[in-house]
């Protein structure tokens, strides 16, 4: 029997975001393959993902926003990891594992797996040189949804394969709070991307109480504006803390995948989102989605008055849901790495 393929897989962190989870879930599908032997690398520093990815894990620990002598200290570990495991195959899980892996010598086949319609959207001169740097070594590009524009120069491989939803976001311990308790839920990364603070500006027009489930850059400013918020930060589970009369306001200016989502609608939370193509690729009813803050409004004091509850369809539901499962999305990684060693 020939020796399995060591494939390393490097990602920003093991918690955080749903770029993250849905690796580890990968990662935790593909370690029951005994063609692989799987290295999970998160780079920043940060207590362990709800999911158990199964396989062997070294983190390069980064502080996230810190100095430049922790990242010169973070690039010389993340060296030492990958030459001493040597893998054949290494996928780059967005653009910091990206940025390090270019200056890394290596033979190993390149997978870069891209979650974003904006990549590198702050710094794009940096991202245009990286790609160039990265694109003689790569064997193939992943794009979670077909609505992220492919690479220019065009890689040799583009294919699309949808992230898969983890089984462990559904929550045991749902929480159950009655109408008088209705609040607004916001999930996500506090940063201009998912714009947090049209999620603000609404909240603080509604009568609800509201919750904001996240950390970022945008973090400090808003809670002095808004300081009667809950402002919870990153929790292990968010969805422990969300109750079925709840609502979850999707204010996000775009979205590489929308993981969130289908995360709420695995665990039946209402959904209001707003109107973009990133959110119409799911093909929900038009009740579901909301064009400026009045319109925003209106459909929260129907949902709180019970008029409109936003719960989809049970068919629409198990066809969002079963498009992203696990192992047939696994399938699809196992037989993209085996052709790249080919």
């Amino acid at each position: 029997m020939s020796k399995p393929l060591k494939v390393a897989i490097v990602t920003n962190s093991r918690t955080g975001g749903g770029a993250e989870r849905a690796m580890n879930t990968l990662v935790r599908e593909l370690s029951q393959n005994a063609k692989f032997e799987l290295l999970l690398i998160p780079i920043n520093s940060g207590p362990d993902d709800l999911i158990d990815p199964k396989c062997r894990i070294i983190g390069i620990e980064r502080t996230w926003r810190g100095s430049p002598l922790d990242g010169v200290k973070s690039y010389i570990r993340f060296q030492r990891v990958i030459h001493r495991f040597n893998p054949d195959v290494v996928i780059l899980n967005c653009d910091l594992p990206e940025f390090l892996f270019a200056f890394t010598i290596s033979k190993a086949n390149v997978i870069i797996v891209e979650h974003s319609t904006k990549s590198w959207k702050t710094r794009p001169f940096i991202g245009k040189l990286i790609w160039l740097s990265l694109r003689w070594r790569t064997s193939a590009v992943v794009r979670v949804s077909s609505r992220i524009i492919i690479r220019s120069p065009e890689p040799k491989v583009d294919l699309v394969i949808s992230n898969p939803l983890p089984s462990e976001i559904v929550s045991g311990n749902r929480i159950e709070r009655d109408s008088q308790n209705v609040r607004l839920a916001f999930i996500g990364r506090l940063s201009e991307e998912k714009d947090p603070r049209l999620f603000c500006e609404i909240a603080a027009k509604s009568t609800l109480h509201s919750i904001l489930i996240g950390d970022g850059v945008m973090g400090s400013s808003l809670k002095e504006l808004y300081p009667f918020f809950d402002w919870l930060g990153l929790v292990p589970n968010p969805w422990d803390l969300i109750g079925e009369r709840d609502l979850l306001l999707l204010t996000s200016r775009y979205e590489g995948d929308g993981l969130v989502l289908l995360e709420a609608i695995a665990n039946g939370i209402p959904v209001l989102a707003r109107d973009t193509p990133d959110f119409r690729s799911f093909n929900l009813p038009e009740m579901n989605y909301f064009r400026d803050s009045q319109e925003a409004l209106r459909k929260i004091n129907q949902h709180t008055t019970k008029e409109n509850d936003f719960q989809l369809t049970r068919d629409l539901t198990e066809s969002l849901l079963n498009s992203r499962n696990p192992k047939r999305i696994a399938d699809d990684w196992s037989t993209l790495i085996l052709s790249v060693c080919q």
